[in-house]
């Protein structure tokens, strides 16, 4: 993973490169033309791990008072 993605938080750059290899798992099942039902679970997978890391991330925001 590209290291501009890296902060230096642990749990957010965690979050960071697991979402990136879940993005190339999508690409990559989509490229195969994987079928639909396999799509979807993956993006159902990939819209919860968004919706918590952006929670964490603005939780760490807070906590470190960034604007």
């Amino acid at each position: 993973m590209n290291s501009l993605f890296k902060l230096g938080h642990p749990l957010i750059d965690q979050q960071h490169a697991d979402l990136h290899r879940s993005l190339q798992r999508l690409r990559a099942m989509l490229g195969a033309g994987a079928p639909a039902e396999d799509v979807s679970d993956e993006l159902s997978r990939l819209s919860k791990k968004i919706c918590d890391h952006f929670a964490d991330e603005e939780a760490a925001m807070r906590k470190f008072a960034v604007p």
